[in-house]
């Protein structure tokens, strides 16, 4: 006769066999950034744990391998790999979303563990055949870059401006040493790796490329749709030829008049981009025809993409803050949700500048990139 004890053993006995589910975790490493180092992994899964580290097996020159076995009531799982069981990957956790209805599951990774800093370069003097003019091109790569040659990267951002991204140099009053912001924020885990694509903008010609009308007032403006040709026709074969890149769509970022540019870019070309950072955007242009014009008269993106918007509140026109504030509320009403696929931030006190995007740069990065478990 059995006892409530042994009832209870014989419970978590057939669960732990029947109700469990495997992942097997494949990770990629250059050998020779390992000199004879053997990779480990720690985690929560059933078989291993965070304090001590469990041998992954190499099967092939630069792959290593194990299978993982979670509880069914467990939905989600987190890891991480060691070298020698001492120095951890950096940034954030691999993590998986587990499908209960599946007993297997795959997972392929690419860690890195003593790079913290990323590295911007150049394709100099890029011709647009739309445009006829040309310009630099400066690609942030993120730190893993160099260190694991097997890793591509599917989160590329498009960027405005690029001679006020990295560079005190080329940059107009002061940069946004967005660099320094993306390294600190994927080494501490709290975002993706990600590319960043700055274009230079075209000195005179920048009104007239990043806007999509014309203004009366400012009597420039309309090629906006001509420039994302470029765009889309140049630069980004361009990129994805030059680096290990494997983005199905891309993010938009830009402030002031490429606040707004990013804005379009994102309403209108939803095929190409499915998140958009507008810093600072200039809603007035054209007495507020964004609002009144393309957000009513230009289908709203299918499936609807993430987009953010912010303003400071000083200076003249206090930055856009209600100019901003109706976009918002107008997407709303078009379908969008706050914290979801919208976001808004009002930096108050900030004024209209290069200094205020990048002080605040990281609030986009962490809403849009944040690391999350992969469904698998």
């Amino acid at each position: 006769m059995f006892s409530l004890s042994n009832l209870v053993f014989l419970f978590f006995l057939i669960a732990s066999i029947c109700c469990t589910t495997k992942i097997h975790v494949t990770l990629y490493y250059p050998d020779n950034n390992l000199s004879g180092s053997q990779l480990y992994i720690r985690g929560n899964g059933s078989n291993i744990n965070w304090d001590q580290g469990t041998l992954m097996k190499q099967t092939a020159a630069n792959k290593w391998e194990i299978d993982l076995e979670i509880s069914d009531l467990a939905n989600e799982v987190e890891f991480k790999a060691l070298v020698d069981d001492t120095t951890w990957q950096i940034g954030a956790n691999f993590g998986l979303t587990v499908d209960s209805t599946k007993k297997t599951h795959s997972f392929v990774g690419y860690p890195w563990f003593y790079t913290t800093n990323g590295k911007y370069v150049y394709l100099r003097k890029v011709y647009s055949p739309q445009l006829k003019n040309t310009r630099d091109v400066v690609t942030y790569l993120p730190p893993s870059y160099y260190e694991n040659k097997f890793k591509r990267y599917d989160q590329v951002i498009i960027a405005c401006d690029g001679q006020n991204l990295f560079n005190k140099s080329t940059s107009f009053l002061v940069p946004w040493y967005i660099q320094n912001t993306v390294d600190e924020l994927i080494s501490e885990g709290k975002m993706e790796e990600v590319v960043v694509v700055g274009i230079d903008n075209a000195g005179e010609q920048r009104t007239v490329e990043y806007t999509y009308d014309y203004d009366p007032t400012v009597k420039d403006g309309g090629k906006a749709d001509v420039y994302l040709d470029f765009v889309e026709d140049v630069v980004l074969p361009l990129v994805n030829s030059n680096y290990r890149l494997s983005a199905k769509k891309y993010t938009t970022l830009g402030s002031s008049l490429g606040g707004i540019l990013s804005c379009y870019a994102g309403w209108t070309r939803p095929s190409v981009y499915d998140k958009s950072v507008c810093m600072s955007s200039s809603f007035w242009w054209n007495s507020e025809s964004f609002n009144t014009n393309i957000l009513v008269n230009k289908p709203a993106p299918e499936p609807l993409g993430s987009f953010y918007l912010d303003s400071g509140d000083q200076g003249d026109g206090k930055d856009d803050e209600e100019e901003t504030i109706r976009v918002r509320e107008h997407m709303k009403k078009l379908g969008y949700t706050m914290d979801q696929n919208l976001f808004y931030y009002l930096d108050k006190g900030a004024y209209h500048n290069e200094y205020y995007w990048g002080k605040r740069f990281w609030i986009p990065m962490t809403y849009l990139f944040a690391p999350s478990p992969d469904l698998v």
